[in-house]
């Protein structure tokens, strides 16, 4: 007994350590994930550090909600099938009653800019054909006499700013309307197991062009925050003052994603660089980590070698939107806040969705709520979603024509016609037979025939893809073996990440089944097509078969189609066409474009600025390229893509650099003056 008290103070003591040590450990600041490219990468949105759940697939509980595997994560937009219409999806770890949304229009103030471009007119058909159909008149701006325009961006501007502002400020219950749909789990392949509860919900009949505030959950399982997006635009809402405005990246992972910054700054309209200028703002990155000032200050010798030179003889193209044609972003301006009508992902999404049995797909589509909870976020399939037979990507995605399962779609923003494609389709022998093949190459020839019929209504025709069918280097005349079957729709094995080894599964020409996408492209004259995949940005000239059916002033080199200046341009047989670095007038092919460097884990960071200028000599089609092989100690370039339809005749395409500051990097206008077949 002499010794229980001596026993009783050392349990005392040592009580009282592990308590002191406890204090000592809550203390300490949360760790934080690790970028494994340097830094730290925060997985949940502001204020939520440190919450996710023990499974590693939850995220955030804050909010009005009971919390827990309940709450609603990742909240995301795509356009429906009808006008109108909007899908709204979201995750929660654990199964809830009901998948709801409440939302209310916001004030009729809203609609500013919907009536920006009627006035004057005698009702929305005859303002939008006036408007899409008709020229500009020489010397009128992007807003007519420049009132207008600016007064629709600040008034939505000013309700987005107040939306966002009131996320805690619930409407009155008579402006709220709810809307329930449906859930279901999603089953890991890798495990067998259900992960996550997927919520869908489809709003009808909204108001164009009106913002829509809402939010996602049930009342069991609790509430998001409030967010607010705009209501997809009427025809007649569209016009030189109001253009059809896509984001496009490819190849952005969770992370080093260095554009996603700009873009999800962009599609809230809280951009800090406005593009113009020598540095794009106090957001200026070099490779290395520099930012700020100092960080900009390598000057035009390393940084602006390459950049876009001044289109020449264009006066008409500078009228629009009071573009001035300049060198790289001079002029060049951000658009203003509301602008986008999608954000369209051209492949390889999260790297992957499927790693750490699936929680990088949550952790990725919880970086992108704040800008795909505000704009239709738009998919397509690469190489990097294959993962049991693309079961992550099919089910976490609600894009239009859903009996597609999101591998093929179309949609339609003003004068644009977006047709989206699986180019994987090709190149997975073990998940896609060729009936997969047939079905898709004839959905895309009906699609695009029927686009063609409605040029009246939506001249401009856009395909987008992941696996391009042009390169920046070629060998024996024509690019590899994996852009060859993309363009001529031969089916193939590549081995993953490995393009090099892609070898078709017959050759062309030989007997069996082959879906010549380009030719298709061409039969309905698809104006551009747009891809991904590989880490870089590479422009091309208007390109058929290899071969430029337009001469190119600015590459003598060039193999052409035929001797001399066209006469014709988009099957119009009367309109003269000429392809210089800053215009295409009248273009006689598809315009390709590959965008796949967003930022991935496979690009290289490095201490010198990336490749930027001229393609190779072997790859006459290329006109331009920023981020292609780069050297010794050369970084990737990251970059992403605006796209703006004017009106029937005149789109802009820009490549801004995320490397520098947001800056535009390369501009090219498109002008056509008669859509329809190339060949």
């Amino acid at each position: 007994m002499s010794g229980q008290p001596g026993r009783q103070a050392r349990m005392a003591g040592q009580a009282l350590a592990r308590a002191a040590l406890l204090l000592f450990v809550a203390a300490l600041p949360l760790a934080k994930p690790v970028n494994p490219d340097g830094g730290v990468m925060p997985l949940q949105q502001p204020g939520s550090e440190g919450r996710e759940s023990s499974s590693g697939i939850g995220g955030s509980m804050a909010g009005s909600g009971s919390g827990g595997g309940t709450w609603p994560e990742a909240m995301r937009l795509a356009l429906g099938d009808a006008a109108g219409q909007v899908t709204v999806m979201w995750h929660t770890q654990l199964p809830t009653a009901e998948s709801c949304l409440q939302f209310h229009v916001l004030a009729a103030q809203a609609s500013a800019e919907q009536t920006t471009s009627s006035s004057g007119s005698n009702g929305p058909a005859a303002s939008r054909q006036q408007r899409l159909m008709g020229p500009l008149l020489p010397g009128q701006t992007a807003g007519g006499d420049g009132s207008t325009a600016s007064a629709s961006h600040h008034a939505a501007k000013r309700l987005l700013e107040a939306a966002e502002a009131a996320h805690a400020e619930a409407p009155g219950p008579e402006d709220v309307q709810t809307v329930c749909g449906g859930s279901g789990p999603f089953i890991e392949p890798a495990t067998g197991q259900p992960s996550l509860q997927l919520h869908t919900v489809a709003l009808q009949g909204l108001p164009p062009g009106q913002a829509v505030r809402y939010r996602c959950g049930s009342a069991d399982g609790g509430w998001s925050d409030w967010r607010v997006f705009r209501a997809p635009r009427a025809p007649w809402q569209f016009g030189p003052d109001a253009p059809a405005r896509l984001l496009i990246v490819g190849d952005l992972g969770l992370y080093n994603s260095r554009c996603w910054p700009h873009i999800e700054a962009e599609a809230v309209g809280t951009a800090a660089g406005s593009g113009s200028g020598s540095d794009g703002g106090s957001g200026c990155r070099k490779p290395g980590g520099a930012t700020g000032a100092a960080g900009c200050s390598a000057g035009p010798a390393s940084w602006d070698a390459g950049l876009r030179p001044r289109p020449a003889g264009n006066s008409q193209v500078a009228n629009i939107g009071g573009a001035s044609g300049g060198r790289g972003g001079e002029g060049s301006s951000v658009p203003p806040p509301g602008a986008y009508d999608a954000l369209l992902h051209i492949g390889d999404i999260a790297y992957d969705l499927e790693s750490l049995g699936g929680r990088r797909a949550a952790q990725f589509l919880r970086m992108a709520e704040p800008a795909a909870a505000r704009l239709p976020y738009m998919v397509a399939p690469g190489n990097h979603e294959w993962h049991g037979n693309f079961s992550h990507y099919r089910a976490m995605f609600a894009m239009p024509q859903r009996r597609h399962e999101n591998l093929f779609y179309s949609f339609d923003v003003g004068p644009l016609h977006v047709l989206v494609y699986n180019t994987e389709v090709f190149f997975w022998p073990h998940l896609f037979s060729e009936e997969h093949m047939r079905a898709q190459y004839e959905w895309m020839e009906a699609d695009l025939k029927a686009a063609n019929a409605n040029r009246q209504h939506t001249p401009w025709i856009l395909a987008a893809g992941h696996r391009p069918m042009y390169c920046a280097r070629a060998h024996g005349g024509q690019c590899s073996n994996e852009q060859e079957a993309s363009r001529l729709g031969l089916p193939s094995f590549c081995p993953h990440n490995n393009p090099a080894a892609c070898r078709p599964l017959r050759q062309p020409g030989a007997s069996g089944a082959a879906f010549p996408v380009e030719q298709l492209f061409l039969r309905y004259g698809v104006d551009l097509a747009v891809y991904g995949h590989v880490h870089d940005y590479e422009r091309y000239w208007p390109v058929a078969n290899h071969s430029l059916p337009t001469p190119c002033p600015d590459n003598p080199g060039a193999a052409t189609g035929g001797p001399g200046t066209s006469s014709s341009g988009g099957g119009s047989g009367s309109s003269r066409s000429s392809v210089s670095l800053g215009r295409y007038l009248n273009p006689q092919a598809t315009v390709h474009m590959t965008s796949g460097s967003g930022g991935n884990t496979e690009m290289r960071n490095g201490e010198e600025p990336p490749p930027r200028g001229l393609c190779s000599d072997s790859a006459p089609w290329c006109a331009f390229q920023s981020g292609f092989a780069p050297g010794p100690g050369q970084s990737y370039d990251y970059t992403f893509s605006r796209v703006e339809a004017f009106n029937s005749s005149h789109l802009r395409w820009q490549q801004v650099g995320c490397l520098d500051g947001g800056r535009v990097i390369d501009e090219l206008w498109v002008e056509q003056a008669a859509h329809g077949p190339f060949i």
